[in-house]
Order: C-alpha cells, then structure tokens, then sequence
C-alpha cells in the first residue's frame, strides 16, 4: 500500500488538482485522513490542505485510492513540487500514528500502535501521576514526609522529582541521608570559656554563665573580679583581703572583735564581763576592739589594768612620840601615847591647861602629868588637903605674925630670926618637936598642942625658953 499512496500522490502533484486547497504562504502542507475502511473505497473528501505555490488534497482509503477531491491551486504546476522527505512523514503519520503528536499520549510517555493501529500510550514516568493518555502530572515528593530528606534539609520539588538540601549548620552528613548534630562541646569547649559550661542544642550550643568571681560571659571571656578593688570591699574593713582566682579571702577578725571578715567583725565589749579585766576600784571603759581602765584612786598604788594595791601610809612612821600608826585609804591614824594629841602625836598634852592645882598652887606640866607645888598648909596632888603643919608666931600671942609654916616631916630651921614664941599645929598634926638650937639641936620640947613656949619647959635646960631655934615634924 506504500507505493500505491506514494503513486497517488505523484499523479496528484502531477495534476496539481488533488483537492481543493487555498494557502499561498506553506511550501509543503499534507493533510492526510487515513481511515480503516475494510477495502472498500471511501471518497476522499475536500482536502484542505494549504501548499503555497502548489497545494495537494488528498484522500486515502485504507483499501484503495478514492477519487481525487477537487483542488486549487494559487501558484503555477511548476512551483508544486513536492519534497520527498514530506512525503515520507505524510506516509509514515498514515502508516504509525504515534510520530504525530506522539500519537496524542502524554509526550512523557511512549506511543505505541497496537492492534488494528490503535495507539497504546505507556505509563507515565516515575515522579508523576495519571496515565498517558490523559495527562502526567508532577508528584510533588516534597509534600509527603520531606520528600524522603532529613528532616533538617530543605527539599526542593522538581519536574519528576526532588532534591534535598545540604545539612545545616551544626550538622554533619548529607540531606539526603541523614543530618546528624554536631557536638560542638566536644571540641574546644565548644568555643565556650574553659570556666563555663558548655551545652550542646540540636545543631548548635550554648555557653553557661561564667562562674562565681567572674565577669563577662561564657560565649566571650570570663574574667576574674578582683573583690578586694571594688568599691564596696567584699570584707570588714578591719580585716585583710585577698584576691584569688574566682574568688577572694578575707583576713580573721582582729582582738576585740567577734564575727568573721567576710560577715563583719563586731566590737565585743569587754568591760561587760568582769569589769573587763580592770581592778574592781576602777572603771572599765569600752572603746573600739579593747577596753581602757582608769587609774587607781588616791591612796593606791599600780594601774587598774594590772591592779590597785593600798598604799602604806604608815610605812614612814608617821606617829611621833610613840603613837600607834593604823593605816587606812590614802589615810593613816594614830593613837597617841598618854600625854600627847594631834595627828602625829607630835602635841604634849598640858596638864595644867584646866588648873588643877588648887588652894594656890603651882602647876608645872610634865608628859601625861603635871605637879602642883602647893602653897604652905596645903598638900595633896592638887593641894586640895590642908597639910598637917606648925605656924611659929613672932609672941606669945595666938594671933600674932606668922612667922613661918612649916609641914611635912623633918627638921626645920631656923623658924625666925630671934626665935619664936608660939607654935600652933595644923592639919591634924599630932605633934612636933622644938629645939633650942639650929638644926634641931640642944634642948628639945614636945608639943601636942597649941604652946605657948614663953611658958615652955625644955627638957634638960632648966626650965622654959620661948626662944624656939628649929623644929622637927616627924
């Protein structure tokens, strides 16, 4: 049948009349109707093939040429020549289908003619969906579970197909594998400063804050903080700081106080237990870190830190003339011997200051004693007694001059000048003797009683004589 159509389109193209055509612009435009029609001839009908300077209708019946269709052409018979390689496609559209259009399948697909020549359209590709002889269209892979990617990558959609993604930062493989985090921690820290933490995130990490005694940050640097510069001191000011790496120590609190560097040191107050040490005669001041004693009062020796000691005010012997020194406070006393007063005894008592010599008589002081001379007839400590005593007279009389007073006991003499002539006895005087010659000498004469010695008789001398020379009291 090849050859019968290729004779048929050389006898039309020879005629220039196979068909009817009106194109004046194509050099070689075939349409072709190739119909089954079981043998029997069909009747081509008007061909509408436009073929510029020479167009051909043309007709062909599965069994045989039909009758060739009324044709016109614009140009002259000598510009439809026909080229051979169109014949060749109008023969092959006729005889295989699918070189036209790919037969009307889906151009993803393959055509093929199946039985009777019909076109068999194949599957569409992988990547698509539908059929071939409707239409493949693209499957995007993406939408279902990221197209098969990690998670982690990106999946582009692609005519038929997909692509994934490199793995992001952080992670090590391939998207279209597996992305599997990097542990950055395990390198270098992490890049994080040796003294922070280093925590390791999905595809990433993060540095901890520096520690305790650092500034700035674990992603940075962490630098130590020098506490003992700042300018709120990190210990009690009474005590020593020193810096250390991250951190920093604080000196011990000094004497008197309580507490620690870094708490606070507090003052103690020492004079709040035991007077603070101080002697018991003292007062206990309390000052910053320690306490001050005051001094021992008058009268005591040392210092109220160490002790107050009484002083011996008695160590200089200052009682005179024997008197007992008692010692005190800052203070002595003595007891004066009998006879002295003052406060060292150094004054002698006057006896006589209150008279106690009585009846006239004399007082003379002596150490706790005083002596009173008494005058005549009197006697006694203080001359308080009359004292036995004879008064010679100058006559014989009983109220004439005394001459004399003597008392006591003794001789006495002479009892006037010339003698005497009366004797009275005083006092309670028993007796005495006369004598005519001084010194109690010669002849003698015991008187009892008042006499009269112009009548006296001395014993041995012949008779009375009031020439009295001296007289003896025993």
């Amino acid at each position: 049948m090849r050859y019968q159509v290729i004779a048929a389109i050389s006898f039309c193209v020879a005629l220039a009349a196979c068909g009817s055509s009106g194109s004046s612009n194509s050099k070689a435009d075939a349409a072709v109707n190739a119909e089954d029609a079981s043998g029997s001839g069909s009747t081509g009908g008007s061909g509408g093939s436009s073929m510029g300077t020479g167009g051909a209708g043309l007709n062909m019946g599965a069994a045989g040429m039909g009758g060739a269709g009324t044709g016109g052409a614009d140009a002259g018979v000598a510009d439809a020549a026909v080229d051979a390689n169109s014949v060749d496609a109008q023969v092959d559209a006729f005889v295989n289908p699918c070189t036209v259009n790919n037969g009307g399948c889906d151009a993803k697909t393959t055509c093929t003619v199946g039985a009777q020549g019909a076109v068999v359209c194949g599957a569409c590709p992988t990547g698509y969906t539908g059929t071939g002889a409707t239409a493949c269209t693209d499957i995007n892979e993406c939408d279902t579970n990221n197209g098969g990617c990690d998670s982690h990558a990106l999946c582009t959609n692609t005519p038929g197909a997909r692509t994934c993604g490199a793995c992001p930062t952080g992670y090590t493989g391939t998207g279209e594998t597996t992305c599997t985090d990097i542990n950055e921690c395990d390198t270098n820290n992490g890049g994080c400063d040796s003294l922070a933490t280093c925590m390791n995130m999905p595809g990433s990490r993060v540095c901890g804050s520096c520690p305790m005694g650092y500034s700035g940050t674990g992603e940075t640097s962490c630098v130590d903080i020098n506490e003992c510069a700042a300018q709120t001191p990190a210990c009690d000011p009474l005590v020593s700081c020193t810096n250390s790496t991250g951190s920093f120590t604080c000196g011990a609190c000094p004497a008197g106080y309580t507490g620690g560097g870094l708490s606070g040191c507090m003052d103690i107050n020492e004079c709040a237990n035991n007077n603070g040490g101080c002697d018991a005669l003292t007062t206990c001041t309390n000052t910053p870190g320690t306490r001050t004693c005051s001094a021992c009062p008058a009268g005591y020796m040392g210092t109220g830190a160490t002790g107050c000691v009484n002083i011996d005010d008695c160590a200089n012997n200052p009682c005179q003339n024997g008197g007992t020194c008692a010692d005190g406070v800052n203070a002595y006393t003595c007891t004066c011997a009998a006879g002295y007063s003052g406060n060292t005894c150094a004054t002698n008592v006057d006896e006589c200051a209150g008279n106690p010599c009585q009846n006239g008589g004399t007082c003379v002081d002596g150490v706790n004693a005083y002596t009173c001379t008494c005058p005549g007839g009197y006697t006694g400590t203080n001359c308080e007694t009359v004292a036995p005593s004879v008064k010679i007279l100058l006559h014989c009389d009983a109220n004439s001059q005394v001459l004399n007073t003597f008392s006591g006991s003794g001789c006495f003499g002479p009892v006037a000048a010339g003698g005497a002539s009366y004797a009275i006895l005083s006092g309670g005087l028993a007796s005495v003797t006369v004598w005519s010659g001084p010194d109690c000498t010669g002849c003698s004469y015991v008187v009892n009683s008042n006499t009269n010695f112009c009548g006296a008789n001395f014993s041995g001398c012949g008779g009375l004589n009031d020439n009295v020379k001296s007289v003896s009291i025993p």
